[in-house]
Formats: C-alpha cells, sequence, structure tokens
C-alpha cells in the first residue's frame, strides 16, 4: 500500500515517513493523487523542498480505479504517454497502491490490442506537467487530463512565467 502525502509537505516528511521501496502518493488540496514517487527518487532532493516543486520533473502517472479492466489501459490513448518510469496509481476505495516496472510493462505488452474489455469503470485520468520552460526556469504545472487534447489549454503558470498554454 502506498502513503499518501499533501503537494505541500516537504521531502524531509516523506523521508521520515516511508519506508525504503513504498511508494509516495502525492495528492492535491482535494486529495487527488497526482504523482508518485519512491524514496530513493527523493534522495538527491534538499530535505526543505515541497513535494509541489518536483511534480514536474516526475514522468506523466495515469490515476486508475481499481476495478477498471487492465486491457482498457492498454487500448487507451494514456499508453503512449507513459515513460519506462511511469507508475499508474490504482485507486481502491480505502486506499491507494502503484503499479510500475517490469510487471506493469509486462501486463500491458502482453493485453494490447486485446478486443474484448470487461468491466464498466473506464481510466479517465492521466497527470502530466507542463513542459514549459523560459531560460532556466520550467513550468511546475500538473494537470489531469481525461482525453489528449486537441488544443492546449492555457497554463495557469505557477512560476509566474510568460504566459504560455499547457506544452505538452
Amino acid at each position: 500500500m502506498a502513503v499518501q502525502f499533501p503537494s505541500t509537505a516537504s521531502v524531509g516528511e516523506v523521508a521520515a515517513n516511508i519506508s525504503p521501496g513504498q511508494w509516495a502518493v502525492i495528492v492535491d488540496e482535494g486529495g487527488r493523487p497526482t504523482g508518485a514517487v519512491l524514496p530513493v527518487t527523493l534522495s538527491g532532493y534538499p530535505q526543505d523542498r515541497p513535494l509541489t516543486s518536483i511534480l514536474s520533473e516526475l514522468p506523466p502517472t495515469v490515476i486508475a480505479p481499481a476495478e477498471a479492466p487492465v486491457g482498457l489501459l492498454a487500448s487507451s490513448w494514456m499508453i503512449e504517454e507513459l515513460e519506462p518510469d511511469s507508475p499508474v496509481i490504482v485507486a481502491y476505495p480505502d486506499h491507494l497502491s502503484v503499479w510500475s516496472g517490469p510487471a506493469l510493462h509486462r501486463a500491458l505488452a502482453s493485453l494490447a490490442g486485446e478486443a474484448e474489455l470487461y468491466g464498466d469503470e473506464d481510466i479517465d485520468d492521466l497527470a502530466k506537467s507542463c513542459e514549459y520552460r523560459e531560460d532556466d526556469s520550467i513550468c511546475t504545472h500538473r494537470e489531469h487530463f481525461v482525453a489528449r487534447p486537441t488544443e492546449m489549454p492555457e497554463c495557469p503558470n505557477p512560476e509566474c512565467l510568460s504566459d504560455h498554454d499547457f506544452t505538452w
């Protein structure tokens, strides 16, 4: 089971409250998962750095209800957005877990192109960071998408960079 941390928590808070190999799921102010990270990944960051500031450095993350069929992800547009180290956060009614690594990739590869899907839950949540860069700064906004947008939305621009659309 993964441990949830608010995005305002610091790297040090996560390090002090999680076991090696256990996933930390970063949740926004509404409790919605926005990313997941292993403690070893955090070891290179300053202890006082807030988790919200590292979201832009995390790979795209799929958030899926536990009832959703795995084949649905394998045939979804989201599969193209996953990077080798992208996690899938699985939302159960009472907890979150994280699926990643070789087990995830084997399952998705074996189901790719499967025509028949079972279950009635949709996987409609991809958390992705804006990739807009300006000089030595990077936008830190993390957005949730239910579909790949044909036209990029305006980015809320939390770093106060030049006005820009969300950069895929």
